[in-house]
């Protein structure tokens, strides 16, 4: 019986990444933190500059833009 040794590397290598993607990609849980007090003026403030619409191509885009 022979052993292939590049399937085994490469067997060893795809079992290694596929164990530190599984680490990686863990989930992480995230705070968030909601204020009920404020400014009422920051609620529309003014603009400093040109707006971009990034739309897709649907058919509402016309509206928006306007």
């Amino acid at each position: 019986m022979t052993i292939n040794y590049r399937r085994t590397a490469r067997l060893r290598l795809g079992l290694w990444l596929f164990v530190t993607t599984l680490f990686f990609a863990a989930p992480v849980e995230a705070k968030v933190t909601r204020y009920v007090t404020g400014n009422a003026g920051d609620v529309a403030p003014t603009l400093a500059g040109p707006a971009h619409d990034l739309g897709g191509g649907g058919t509402d885009v016309d509206a928006a833009i306007q």
